[in-house]
């Protein structure tokens, strides 16, 4: 529960964009962590399914973001009126951020979602704790996500907004990131299914 906090707390703090993703990744630690927590009651298989569905959602929208960074700038001012710029890196940066929230039906709803669901299962009050503390944190977190999506659409630019960098080959992968973000949930079926086939459950 601590890196969720500590995590979240810090990130809060930060004006710079890499500075703030790599904070929350502390925070998205934690959650993991939640669902290992899971596997000390009952509900094992779900808690392994929730790990993992997890870490992948939290890969693909994670290296999203970074990649719109490494186009955009680190800057939080570097996002102003960005949609009026860029719209397609603008659209996919806020669907990265709404993902880290854990907006439906995007693929870190469904992260948070499957680490809900182990620790409903697992039958333990210390793991409801931790679930719980996780829900608190996720409304920790919507200021700083929200935060670049709002200066992104509201904010006018500025002479800090610059069009994005980067060849075509960053900008496709980041279009790809983006629609795996928000058709997660359709791999969710057969990626459950391959963690069964696999054994580990």
């Amino acid at each position: 529960m601590i890196t969720m906090f500590v995590g979240n707390l810090f990130a809060l703090r930060q004006r710079n964009v890499r500075r703030m993703l790599a904070y929350s990744s502390v925070a998205h630690s934690g959650y993991i962590l939640a669902a290992f927590a899971a596997l000390q009651g009952g509900g094992v298989a779900f808690a392994v399914q929730a790990v993992l569905i997890y870490t992948a959602a939290y890969a693909v929208m994670n290296m999203g973001a970074f990649l719109v960074i490494d186009l955009v700038g680190e800057d939080t001012k570097s996002y102003n009126g960005l949609v009026r710029t860029n719209p397609g890196v603008a659209a996919s940066m806020a669907l990265f951020m709404a993902a880290l929230v854990g907006i439906p039906p995007l693929s870190g709803f469904f992260g948070k979602l499957w680490i809900i669901i182990a620790g409903a299962q697992s039958g333990s009050v210390l793991v409801y704790v931790v679930v719980g503390a996780l829900v608190v944190n996720t409304v920790l977190s919507v200021p700083y996500y929200f935060g670049i999506i709002r200066n992104m659409i509201l904010e006018e630019p500025t002479t800090a907004t610059t069009r994005a960098k980067g060849n075509g080959a960053v900008r496709f992968s980041v279009y790809v990131l983006a629609v795996l973000t928000t058709l997660f949930g359709l791999l969710i079926i057969p990626l459950s299914a391959l963690v069964g086939a696999s054994g580990l459950v």
